[in-house]
């Protein structure tokens, strides 16, 4: 990886959602199914759910 100055490219997809939603998905105390409300989803929408479905971080 290396920092990037700047880009003409357009991002593959964007997701937004506040800290409390990172925090549930991340920690497993939901699902992105059950939150989907709460996250909002830009470009590519399937990768995006990929990314939001595999948030889980808690072993």
């Amino acid at each position: 990886a290396a920092i990037v100055e700047n880009s003409n490219s357009a991002p593959t997809v964007e997701i937004d959602f506040d800290s409390n939603t990172f925090i549930e998905l991340a920690t497993g105390r939901a699902t992105s199914g059950e939150l989907r409300k709460k996250i909002k989803l830009s470009g590519d929408t399937a990768l995006g759910e990929l990314v939001v479905g595999a948030l889980n971080m808690m072993i």
